[in-house]
């Protein structure tokens, strides 16, 4: 079994849908290739924490705003001149897809499992290369989405789980890093403020950033996360940083020992 065989039967084998001997050959593989074994992690991980999440339910007036949406659609097509079936569809699917993140979330999930379902009963042939990519793509906004989701629940232990998914991101959107500098800023518990320092060094190199983090570090109180905080600054290398720095030893009430760590650090700046 080659390893594009493989990919292609991974929602098969999550399905539990393969046969015995299908299945045997599958594992056979996933223990000697660690370039699929990733891939299957990745798919894995998403199926999981998408059916962890709580379930999203629809308002009362989704059926009405559904209805009124699609006959506004259809008196707009009527105006119109006749756009592509790929571009009405695109139109139709922006006017319902909630805007939500939880919503959002659980519309993909089912999606998902329709498309398992369809291809456990669908023999297809291997999928370019640009379908791959584009399936990679879509497991990477679906991960967003699920970051997104996790990042405003109530619990801290489901915001530091979504802080933890933003890491596998290798692109983050706009929405989603203003979410992680928001948690920086503002989130109620420590380590979740820790682990968001951390994920945002993996952006550092993004738009607003550095802004976020140095404002972060004028408003912190949590002694572990000054350091971290500190230690990032180091590492950005810019002189906003540096200046940032050189305004924490100067503020009133700082902890002594994150004072002399600082002032060590700005010396690494020269």
């Amino acid at each position: 079994m080659n390893c594009q065989a493989l990919r292609d039967m991974i929602p098969d084998f999550l399905a539990r849908q393969l046969s015995t001997d299908a299945s045997r050959q599958f594992e056979e593989h996933i223990a000697t290739c660690a370039d699929c074994r990733a891939e299957l992690d990745q798919v894995e991980s998403v199926w999981t924490a998408l059916g962890e999440l709580p379930e999203g339910e629809p308002g009362p007036g989704l059926r009405s705003r559904f209805y009124a949406a699609l006959e506004e659609e259809k008196r707009r097509l009527a105006r119109a001149e006749k756009p592509s079936w790929t571009k009405r569809v695109e139109r139709w699917i922006d006017t319902w897809w909630p805007r939500r993140p939880v919503f959002q979330v659980a519309t993909a999930a089912v999606l998902l499992v329709v498309g398992v379902v369809a291809g456990a009963n669908l023999k297809t042939a291997p999928a370019p290369n640009g379908e791959i990519a584009q399936l990679r793509g879509e497991i990477q906004e679906m991960q967003q989405m699920v970051s997104l989701s996790l990042l405003n629940q109530e619990l801290s232990s489901d915001r530091l789980r979504g802080v933890n998914w933003s890491t596998k991101i290798s692109q983050p959107s706009d929405a989603l890093l203003a979410s992680l500098t928001n948690t920086v800023q503002s989130d109620p518990n420590e380590n979740v403020r820790l682990a968001a320092v951390d994920a945002l060094a993996l952006f550092r190199d993004k738009p607003g950033v550095v802004d976020a983090l140095t404002n972060a570090l004028s408003q912190e109180t949590s002694p572990m996360v000054q350091i971290a905080l500190i230690d990032l600054m180091t590492v950005i290398q810019e002189r906003k940083a540096l200046d940032a720095l050189r305004a924490f030893v100067e503020m009133q009430n700082v902890n002594p020992t994150v004072k002399e760590h600082a002032e060590t650090r700005i010396s690494d700046f020269m």
